[in-house]
């Protein structure tokens, strides 16, 4: 307009959203230019200007918006003269795009799998703060139109489930790897992306698994298990073996095709103790299917202390340190001397401070190695016990007292009452050599 032989020119840029309703994104940037010196026509009211008059307005940079995109990242600058009117830009901000992310999975024939394709929103919020989100949808492979199922003849059917994910159930007996379903996010801008989800069926080789307890009593029924069976992880040893502890199974191999057995060994050639049967999985990978896997339990002997307490005597028994194998027990006599009385034997005393007795509560006296060593066994690794020696004074108005020393030749082991038990050839105690004659423990009384 132009008042007092002065005219102002105007530009205003405007900053929109891409939405129906142009939601502003920020304040309108107005630039203004005054051009003064203008000769009125005093006949027609028009005014002129010099020649060559002119100004420019500068450019202006697009304001930054997180999560979208202006169309221009400025207005340039733009020369106007008295002449011009005045004008208008517009800046729209677009939203970002969407990535697309594929997904793939394995399975087995006959079993349903599933899979998630995942899509990410460029631009988080919407312009009123609301969160931008995406929608699934499966591509119908012969219409190209949006849909919830698409079933593949011959293979099997994709379902797309609440969630986004989708579910491919093969046909029966199918095996391979079917058509990928095309699947088509849409976000509230109305981006879209495409991606796909491909299952793969496949035969896996099964193997027959059997259990050897190795010494150990129970029983652990066979499986048959593929080697992406999770249920693999469940299962865990049931045998046990008096005297001993379980430390894993040795797996061996045996190749339907050959027949021969071979033991599962790490790169150095070393048998393999597997704790778990899962650990074994990576082992079978190249086997044929039916191969047959022996897991054969192993055991390492419960160790037991066994201190010896003089009980009034004389003399320094070291204790023995042993293992649940009898066959690892250390010959060892009594050592202990008491003036005045001959040595009987041994009562076992027990941690809580019980002895070991018979049936009957009878307190036990051993002399024979081998009945104490499988009580023994019953109390499991790490058990200790302690041997107090047990003396009888030296009968008779003559006797002279004199020291006692090793076992007897023959001797007869007898309850706390001096009542006879069981005759019994040498004393020996935990690998003591003795005359292996049965001698019947009781129960643990105080």
């Amino acid at each position: 307009h132009i008042k007092d032989n002065k005219k102002t020119v105007k530009r205003t840029i405007h900053y929109r959203y891409l939405t129906e309703d142009g939601t502003e994104v920020t304040e309108d940037v107005v630039q203004e230019v005054t051009f003064e010196g203008g000769a009125v026509n005093p006949k027609d009211g028009t005014v002129s200007w010099p020649e060559g008059t002119k100004d420019t307005m500068p450019d202006v940079t697009s304001p930054s918006v997180d999560g979208y995109t202006p169309d221009r990242n400025s207005v340039p600058s733009l020369d106007v003269t008295p002449n011009d009117g005045d004008s208008e830009e517009t800046v729209v901000y677009l939203p970002k795009g969407i990535t697309a992310n594929p997904d793939e999975t394995w399975g087995l024939p006959g079993k349903p799998q599933t899979g998630t394709p995942t899509f990410e929103v460029g631009t988080k919020t919407m312009p009123d703060g609301t969160p931008n989100t995406v929608t699934p949808k499966l591509v119908d492979p012969e219409t190209g139109d949006p849909c919830d199922t698409v079933t593949i003849p011959g293979q099997g059917t994709y379902v797309l489930n609440d969630d986004g994910s989708i579910t491919f159930t093969p046909e029966d007996g199918y095996v391979g790897d079917p058509d990928p379903v095309e699947v088509i996010g849409t976000d509230r801008f109305g981006n879209t992306a495409t991606t796909t989800y491909t299952p793969h069926i496949k035969k896996t080789p099964s193997y027959n698994i059997n259990y050897d307890p190795n010494g150990g009593t129970g029983s652990m029924a066979d499986d048959n298990y593929s080697s992406d069976d999770p249920t693999m992880k469940d299962k865990k040893n049931t045998f046990t073996r008096k005297g001993y502890h379980y430390v894993g199974f040795l797996g061996f191999l045996t190749n339907p095709e050959t027949g021969k057995e071979t033991p599962i060994v790490d790169e150095n050639g070393d048998p393999i103790i597997f704790t778990d049967v899962d650990d074994m999985k990576k082992y079978f990978e190249g086997m044929p299917d039916g191969t047959s896997i022996r897991l054969q339990a192993q055991w390492e002997p419960d160790k037991y202390t066994i201190k010896y307490d003089a009980n009034g005597g004389s003399g320094t028994m070291d204790p023995q340190y042993i293992g649940g194998d009898a066959g690892t027990a250390v010959s060892k006599t009594n050592e202990f001397t008491r003036e005045g009385y001959t040595f009987k034997g041994f009562k076992a005393q027990l941690p809580d401070g019980s002895f070991l007795t018979d049936e009957n509560g009878n307190e036990l006296i051993f002399t024979s190695a081998k009945e104490f060593f499988d009580y023994l066994a019953e109390f499991g690794d790490g058990a200790e016990i302690t041997l107090i020696a047990q003396w009888e004074p030296v009968a008779g108005p003559n006797k002279t007292a004199s020291p006692t020393k090793g076992s007897p030749e023959k001797v007869t082991a007898k309850t706390a009452d001096g009542a006879p038990l069981l005759p019994i050839a040498l004393f020996a105690l935990l690998g003591l050599v003795g005359a292996g004659v049965s001698l019947r423990l009781g129960k643990r009384g105080a």
